[in-house]
Order: structure tokens, then C-alpha cells, then sequence
């Protein structure tokens, strides 16, 4: 009886031993439970194309914010909703996925805090043209550890306006999801020439602009994004409760968050004598944006903390062609949507160098939303509307402003 029973025990022993190798390491296929320390790895495959939204000039609809779906009504983005934008792609480069985790409550028992930045996450990448450049990808790794969720975003832009703008990074250690933002940086008036000066000769009769008058400010073509497992669009990203899914690849879809202005300007002579030559030019706005929140892709909807000068310098030509040959220049801007006056400073030349600002006019034109029947004006009483992801071409004579 005793040799049988202690037969027995033996058995059971190995039985348990058995079991508890086949769980040790954790690296057996799917079903593992993961344990408290546990880390892995993870793909992740950043991309975003080029595309502007159009509006319908039949009298349609807007195109819907990316990710909510579209106005069809089959919760995509349909490619008769944008158009072109791979030029404008080109100098796009860069990549930078910051990362925010908080203590799983799942996991913990406990209540969730708040999600808070990930240092050991925040990783900047290279993206590329795929094979048919329709997107530009970049790609990466992200480090997960058990008992954590996270919260992944991503912005792209080009490299050489990095110093264009900066991530609060003063607050990075530390900073709360939902404080996260951008603000657009003052450039030093010394980028736009002569017109960083005191006073510049000129008569009653023209309006200088100062250099206490105005701010510089250059905004990068933006484009902002989440990332998420492959097949959920939950921006939270857990662990995973196997192996399985804790090695399970993430995914992100960034869009432009900006405006774009083109403004071709047919240069002619100042005043009534038509011999007052342009040297140099400014395209002012009244209202510029420079912050916004980096919590939601409609964050960029209403951005906030405008310039408080009179003026925002948002592009400087340095040498205007002469006006005798009919030549043209064109402003570029990307901006933070915004309702804002145009203005036009120019640098003259006839006899003594001064300066002039005047105001660009322009027809009353507006969307009617037909979905909604809301009307959305593009320009209202000379204020002209500059939204998300659109793109918006000027013509016109530089005399439309300043003679």
C-alpha cells in the first residue's frame, strides 16, 4: 500500500513538472498568459499620401474629416473626395511617432490615470515613396510592456522646417496626453530683409510697416496621425492577453492638417507716373494661428493663440523681377485654418527706398452644403477662409493692393 500510494505521488510530480515547463519563457505559441515585467516588440508602419479635399462644385457636400468617413455613406474616403497633392508630398521626409501609456486598470484592478509621455517610445523615422507613389511610408518599432496601454501618434514633415515648430518638449517628461500640442515658432525679422527696420523714408502718403507691426511665422506643410493594431481603429493599444496578440503589428494613417495658399501676382509699377519699382515683398495676414492641440486629427479644426501683431509675415520674396517685362511672382503658404484679411508689403524704390501695405479684395464666394444646407463662405467682405487640407490658388496684379 505505501509503495503503490508513493507511485502515485511520484507521477502526479512529474505530471507538474511536465506542465511547468511547457509554460517557462513565454515563448510558445499563442494561449500564453503574458506575466507581470513581460515586453515585446512590435512592427509598426506609418503612412499618408498627398491628397487635397475637394468640395463639389455641383453643389454637393464637403468632404468629411479623414477617419470619420465621408459623405456617401460608406465611412471611407473616396478618391472623387481628393485630388492631386503628391507634388506638394515631395519634400515631406520625416517621421516622429510619439508615444503616451498609462497603467492598464484591466491589468491592475486600479482606476486608469491619465496616459503620459513615453520617452523610451518617442522615435523619429525616415519615410519613402512605395513603389507606385501613391504613399509615403515610414517604418518602426514600438516596445510594449505588460500591464501598460498606450496611446500612439505620429506627425510628418519635412526635415529642413523641423526648427519651424516645436512639440511643448519643455513639459516631455511628464506631459499629459491630453496637454500635448504644437505651436508654430516667431521667426527672427531678419529672414525678411528690409523689411526689419525702424523707419524707412517714405511721405504721409504711404503706410509703413514697422517692424513693431509683425511677426514672422512659417508653417510646415503638417500632416498628423494615430496608430492602432491593424484590424481595430481603437486608438488605445494594450498588451494583448496572448503572445499572439501582444506581437500583433500596428498601423497608423496621417493627413495634412494645414492649408496651402498660392498667390501669382502679375508685378507691375506703383502709382499714377508708373515709376515706382518693387524690390522686395511680403504676403500678410491678418489672423495667424500658431497652436494646436496633438490629441485628435479635429483638433486642427480650431486651433488657437493667434499673432497679436497687425501684421503675420507668412512669406518674403527677396528680389521681385523687374515689371518691365511682365513678369510674376507667387507666394506659398501653408497655414493653421484661419479667417484673415490679405495684405500685400512692399519694399520700393524711386528716389528712397520705403515701404507700402494695402489690402487684396476680392468677390463674395461661398459652398453651399448640400447635405446640410449650410453655407460656408471662401471669402466674406474681403476675409478670406483658409480650411484643412485644402488648397487654395489667388491670382491677380500687385497693384490690386498697394496703387
Amino acid at each position: 500500500m505505501t509503495l503503490r500510494r508513493l507511485s502515485y505521488l511520484l507521477a502526479a510530480a512529474a505530471t507538474m513538472a511536465l506542465a511547468a515547463c511547457s509554460a517557462d519563457g513565454g515563448d510558445t505559441p499563442g494561449g500564453d498568459t503574458p506575466q507581470e515585467g513581460a515586453a515585446v516588440s512590435v512592427p509598426l508602419t506609418v503612412s499618408f499620401s498627398g491628397e487635397w479635399s475637394a468640395d463639389d462644385e455641383d453643389g454637393g457636400t464637403r468632404v468629411a474629416p479623414p477617419e470619420q468617413g465621408d459623405t456617401n455613406g460608406n465611412g471611407a474616403i473616396t478618391d472623387a473626395d481628393l485630388i492631386g497633392g503628391r507634388e506638394e508630398l515631395e519634400p515631406v521626409d520625416r517621421v516622429r511617432i510619439i508615444t503616451f501609456r498609462r497603467k492598464d486598470a484591466d491589468v491592475t484592478g486600479q482606476p486608469s490615470g491619465s496616459f503620459e509621455y513615453d520617452p523610451t517610445n518617442d522615435i523619429t523615422a525616415t519615410c519613402k515613396w512605395n513603389a507606385d507613389k501613391t504613399l509615403k511610408t515610414a517604418k518602426a518599432t514600438l516596445t510594449k510592456l505588460y500591464s501598460y496601454e498606450y496611446r500612439v501618434v505620429a506627425i510628418a514633415y519635412d526635415a529642413d522646417e523641423e526648427s519651424w515648430f516645436s512639440l511643448n518638449d519643455n513639459r516631455l517628461d511628464g506631459l499629459k496626453f491630453e496637454d500635448f500640442e504644437v505651436e508654430m515658432k516667431t521667426r527672427d525679422k531678419s529672414e525678411v530683409g528690409d523689411f526689419n527696420r525702424e523707419h524707412i523714408q517714405g511721405d504721409l502718403l504711404f503706410i509703413d510697416l514697422g517692424n513693431q507691426d509683425f511677426e514672422v511665422v512659417y508653417t510646415p506643410q503638417f500632416f498628423y496621425g494615430y496608430c492602432h493594431l491593424e484590424d481595430s481603429d481603437d486608438p488605445i493599444i494594450k498588451y494583448g492577453e496572448t503572445k499572439e496578440e501582444a506581437s500583433a503589428s500596428l498601423t497608423g494613417r496621417l493627413y495634412r492638417t494645414v492649408a496651402k495658399v498660392e498667390m501669382e501676382l502679375t508685378v507691375s509699377k506703383v502709382s499714377a507716373s508708373g515709376k515706382h519699382n518693387i524690390e522686395q515683398a511680403v504676403l500678410l495676414f491678418g489672423k495667424d494661428y500658431t497652436v494646436s492641440k496633438l490629441t485628435d486629427y479635429d483638433d486642427f479644426l480650431s486651433p488657437s493663440r493667434a499673432i497679436d501683431k497687425k501684421y503675420t509675415v507668412v512669406d518674403y520674396i527677396s528680389n521681385v523681377p523687374s515689371s518691365e517685362s511682365d513678369n510674376k511672382i507667387k507666394f506659398v503658404a501653408y497655414v493653421l485654418p484661419t479667417k484673415t484679411t490679405l495684405s500685400l508689403g512692399a519694399y520700393l524704390y524711386y528716389g528712397a527706398h520705403y515701404t507700402r501695405v494695402g489690402n487684396f479684395s476680392a468677390a463674395n464666394i461661398s459652398y453651399g452644403d448640400g447635405a446640410t444646407g449650410i453655407i460656408s463662405p471662401d471669402v466674406d467682405n474681403n476675409v478670406f477662409y483658409f480650411r484643412r487640407n485644402h488648397k487654395y490658388l489667388i491670382t491677380g496684379n500687385t497693384n490690386n493692393a498697394i496703387d
